[in-house]
């Protein structure tokens, strides 16, 4: 028989796309699966709108809480899922329609505790028709650190549900939660596959809590990584430690050349790079261009500002 997935879709202020959502949900070819609506007190009409849907399909279950941001809706949902399978869909986004029925057809052929899939993002509101590609990698819980594929955000995975037991993701509203948990469950990952078919439409919707942070970033993310590269330094295990401050340094230098943050939080960022950068491009695990880019940085944000608009003016010759 085949095994219940839980889809958890965390709900607020996406009146305009739900009903995309939730119809990609409902129009999956594989039909043995439970969505977790949780309304995190949306003002608008969402709430009435997930009720609707609850009362036409008992597969749909509704949680109606006070806002506290996409992570703890997210928890709740998790507290109550059943499914031995469950995968996360962002409520402006939708799935193609055969996205459980492949992804959990290969999880199961291949005994993995996460099956990773490629995204389609845009601002379109139609999405192309994808292109299947049966192609697919196979990583564990060491070589998807140093791989390309692996990904911060926790939507477009499908995981097993034993993976989230004593894993839940940082309570506040904060927009970091992604950075703090995605690598705990790849850490525990026996078996991971990536998926090269784009079964995920990600829609970059100029409202979304995702969208506002990158106007202003919190500095939030600098406690998810720490977190990290302490876990892996305290393991003994030297390789995953400068990985993760490999990762680490990649945000502290967009955030800072970005300039999305208050200016006094700029000497912090610098900080924190360079007590981890030297780690970073002494571990030959890290792809040479970030390590040139590191090193370039290091000198002087200044000379890595002017090298780029060089490069770019070069570029146009």
């Amino acid at each position: 028989m085949n095994k219940l997935v839980s889809v958890i879709v965390p709900v607020y202020k996406v009146e305009k796309y739900l009903h995309r959502c939730i119809d990609s949900v409902l129009s999956q070819s594989y039909s043995n699966w439970e969505l977790i609506l949780v309304d995190d007190g949306s003002p608008d009409n969402c709430p009435a709108i997930c009720d609707e849907y609850a009362n036409r399909d008992e597969r749909i279950t509704v949680i109606h809480k006070e806002n506290e941001g996409q992570a703890e809706a997210r928890n709740v949902a998790l507290d109550i899922a059943r499914g031995d399978y469950v995968m996360f869909l962002d409520s402006d986004d939708y799935l193609h329609s055969d996205t459980l029925d492949d992804i959990y057809g290969l999880a199961l052929e291949e005994n993995a505790d996460m099956v990773q899939f490629s995204f389609i993002r845009g601002s379109h509101e139609n999405f192309p028709v994808i292109k299947k590609d049966e192609s697919y990698q196979v990583y564990n819980n060491q070589s998807i650190f140093y791989s390309s594929v692996q990904k911060v955000i926790l939507c477009g995975k499908l995981y097993r549900t034993e993976l989230w037991n004593g894993v839940r993701m940082p309570k506040g509203k904060f927009n970091y939660e992604d950075d703090a948990t995605t690598w705990k469950l790849y850490y525990k990952s026996e078996r991971i596959l990536y998926v090269n078919t784009p079964y995920y439409y990600y829609y970059d919707n100029p409202q979304s809590t995702m969208a506002n942070q990158r106007r202003v970033t919190s500095l939030a993310f600098i406690k998810a990584y720490t977190e990290r590269i302490s876990f892996f330094k305290n393991k003994g295990d030297k390789l995953l430690t400068d990985l993760s401050k490999w990762r680490f340094c990649l945000p502290l230098m967009l955030v800072y050349m970005r300039g999305n943050v208050n200016k006094s939080d700029l000497p912090v960022l610098l900080k924190h790079f360079r007590e981890n950068v030297g780690n970073a491009i002494r571990c030959s695990k890290v792809p040479l261009l970030h390590r040139f880019l590191f090193f370039v940085f290091r000198i002087s944000p200044s000379v890595y500002r002017a090298f780029f608009v060089f490069m770019g003016r070069a570029h146009n010759l």
